[in-house]
């Protein structure tokens, strides 16, 4: 399955959805503003989590979230050739689709 990503479907910094009978995506923006030895320092991603139902509990797996990278998980592609190799974003999400390996 591969889907465009559209922050707007994000609510309280979350978009999750069910892709097989057994599995979730879950993304997660984060986005923090800190001081570090008297530097301003922002730290901005969307992070994935593949939640896989097994018996009677639930495994999270964290997946890549660099575009252009894959695991055994997610695939993160862009026709934009600069976001290779950049961390997913809320500013890039539109730009990107992620592959979700069933």
């Amino acid at each position: 399955m591969i889907l465009g990503i559209n922050y707007d479907s994000f609510y309280n910094d979350f978009y999750t959805l069910q892709f097989s009978k057994t599995r979730n995506l879950v993304l997660n923006s984060v986005k923090e503003n800190f001081t570090l030895s008297g530097r301003d320092v922002v730290l901005e991603g969307i992070t994935i989590q593949i939640e896989i139902e097994v018996a009677d509990s639930i495994q999270v797996f964290t997946a890549t979230n660099i575009i252009g990278l894959s695991d055994a998980f997610v695939s993160i592609t862009s026709d934009y050739k600069t976001l290779q190799g950049v961390p997913l974003t809320r500013d890039n999400a539109a730009m990107c689709r992620i592959e979700l390996y069933e």
